[in-house]
């Protein structure tokens, strides 16, 4: 498991509301497709519920 905090891309995305999730386990296509996702919805008890089913089906 590596740590991409110094990682620009990453650093914009821990200003958003999604910076609560443990993104580290999560692949990187899938925290874009849930940005993608939250920005539709612009709900933050749906991303919640969204990035939960998210955990669970990408669970190492």
């Amino acid at each position: 498991m590596d740590d991409r905090t110094s990682d620009p891309h990453q650093m914009k995305f821990l200003s958003s509301p999604l910076a609560r999730f443990p993104q580290s386990i999560l692949p990187q296509s899938e925290l874009r497709s849930i940005s993608l996702c939250y920005r539709k919805l612009n709900t933050q008890r749906t991303l919640i519920i969204y990035c939960s089913a998210s955990l669970k089906q990408f669970q190492y």
